[in-house]
């Protein structure tokens, strides 16, 4: 089904005073979409309330926002627990000892997540004050135990008969955390950091330097400099965390000058200033490859980069796969297949854009890889032009399209907002609404090619509306351009190839005519 596409887009966005969030999904050339996406909104963290508000750039203080997306080969049972379980870990998240006793009221004394939180609140509490006064409300060592539940929760459904014989399937993902902090105190973790650098050097050699005039102490008065333009611009930034597992990507674009992040090039003034948040756990990586022949792997390039010539073990981590880690010698962290993610933090300005897809929205049909820098600059066209996040999300989906992805389709991408004085209160809560945008639907493909048929129907349960609503959507999506179907011709440009595709195109818009 390769020549017929299905391009219906499943449509997601969440907007608050401080960032906004949109999600596409596409399931392209694919027979069957296996892939999941969330968002989630939590306010359990919030640091002030009520009328000791000063502002209401205050008000928002201690937000969690997530999101994610799971791409899987095999099954959408196992995408889809484990988007339904990290967006359920995201939204109950609670630092607070009142918060997590009530938790423990809803969920009842055999939570998982709510185990975990009362074991990190006491963990916290034997670290020292100004630890815990810097710390993330979100670590990365929460993504990382988030992650291993949520593995173990899947092989349990699987257990009980939840889903019978889809244990050996799998998926990989990326998904971030965001929490509202004020930049007084992301700039503190900053100097901390420079601080800590400078005396753990006390006694050794100076540092390599670029220039003669630069020293350690330079850069400390520098970070110094910049963090307090920062806190004279901004109350608040987004505290970031990304984390991924497999070969789903992430990265960030510093649009904002004061973000730190590499430099702006000299050489191609149009290309962002992008940064990457995710790694490829592939089977050849050194610590990975390590792991998998400890554990009695085998990797051999000369036959696939696959684990023990599997193709759908094309990559070193990935949730699912149950035969992978179940070596009862091992513990869960040497398994041939592990969940374990990796993480990156990075702290947010208004102006910048966080983006998470899949692997099949940098495939193209030659076999090589689109740059991030491609999307970058294509990303930064659609911020300059106003477009809301889920269209550049899009249009991030249409360009894998024009290249050649045949795999099913996924991209989020987050915009970090300049929240004003008087904008919106605490108490209205996010904006989110989810749509389809109809694609092209070929009627004689529906006829005559089972294949295509079929698909189409899976994806209209994917999208949650039936092929008669689909039809009406696309109805009102092209109904403003039929009369205009006439004013270009295309036998110019293609010859007589293009009285096939008028006849075609006709056709199509007599039905839509007929049904409108």
């Amino acid at each position: 089904m390769t020549e017929l596409r299905l391009t219906n887009k499943k449509m997601q966005r969440l907007v608050l005073p401080y960032m906004k969030v949109g999600i596409c999904e596409m399931m392209n050339a694919s027979p069957n979409f296996f892939s999941d996406s969330f968002m989630v909104y939590n306010t359990k963290n919030r640091l002030y309330k009520g009328d000791a508000l000063k502002s209401s750039e205050q008000q928002f203080l201690g937000d969690v926002v997530g999101g994610g997306l799971c791409d899987s080969y095999t099954g959408r049972e196992v995408s889809s627990h484990i988007c339904q379980f990290l967006a359920n870990a995201l939204a109950r998240h609670a630092c607070s000892i009142d918060e997590i006793q009530k938790l423990r009221k809803e969920f009842g004394q055999e939570d998982p997540l709510v185990d975990y939180l009362l074991m990190a609140h006491r963990a916290k509490r034997l670290r020292p004050a100004e630890d815990r006064r810097l710390e993330s409300t979100v670590s990365d060592k929460d993504m990382q135990q988030y992650a291993f539940l949520a593995d173990a929760s899947f092989f349990t459904n699987c257990k009980r008969g939840g889903y019978n014989g889809v244990e050996e399937t799998g998926c990989r993902g990326v998904w971030f955390s965001s929490t509202v902090t004020p930049t007084s105190l992301e700039g503190q973790r900053r100097l901390a950091v420079h601080r800590t650098d400078k005396d753990a050097r006390i006694g050794l050699a100076p540092p390599a330097v670029k220039s003669l005039s630069e020293t350690t102490s330079s850069a400390y008065e520098r970070e110094l400099e910049r963090v307090n333009e920062i806190e004279s611009l901004y109350a608040n930034s987004l505290d970031m965390v990304v984390s991924g597992v497999g070969d789903c990507r992430a990265f960030g674009i510093c649009r904002n000058p004061l973000t730190d992040g590499c430099k702006r090039s000299q050489l191609d003034p149009t290309r962002e200033r992008v940064i990457p948040l995710s790694v490829d756990h592939k089977p050849f990586r050194t610590d990975d490859f390590r792991r998998i022949t400890a554990a009695g792997g085998v990797v051999d390039s000369s036959k696939s980069e696959c684990i023990d010539d599997n193709p759908f073990l094309n990559v070193s981590r990935s949730f699912g796969h149950l035969s992978m880690k179940s070596n009862p010698k091992l513990s869960p962290i040497q398994q041939k297949l592990i969940p374990t993610p990796s993480s990156f933090t990075w702290e947010m300005l208004p102006g910048d854009v966080l983006v998470l897809f899949n692997h099949a929205v940098i495939e193209t049909e030659s076999g090589e890889d689109t740059t991030v820098d491609e999307l970058g600059k294509l990303v930064g066209r659609g911020v300059d032009a106003g477009m809301p996040p889920e269209q550049i999300a899009g249009s991030l989906c249409d360009h894998a399209l024009r290249k050649g992805a045949t795999h099913t389709l996924q991209a989020l991408v987050v915009v970090a907002e300049n929240m004003r004085e008087g904008t919106a209160t605490a108490q209205e809560g996010p904006d989110v609404n989810e749509w389809i945008d109809a694609g092209p639907i070929y009627f004689d493909a529906c006829k005559h090619h089972e294949p295509y048929r079929a698909a189409l129907l899976r994806d209209c349960e994917r999208c949650g509306v039936s092929l008669a609503e689909l039809l009406q959507l696309r109805c009102e999506r092209v109904a403003p351009l039929l009369p205009m179907r006439h004013s270009l011709s295309l036998l110019p440009y293609y010859s007589s190839e293009a009285a096939f595709a008028a006849d075609d195109g006709e056709r199509v818009c007599i039905s839509f005519t007929m049904r409108c």
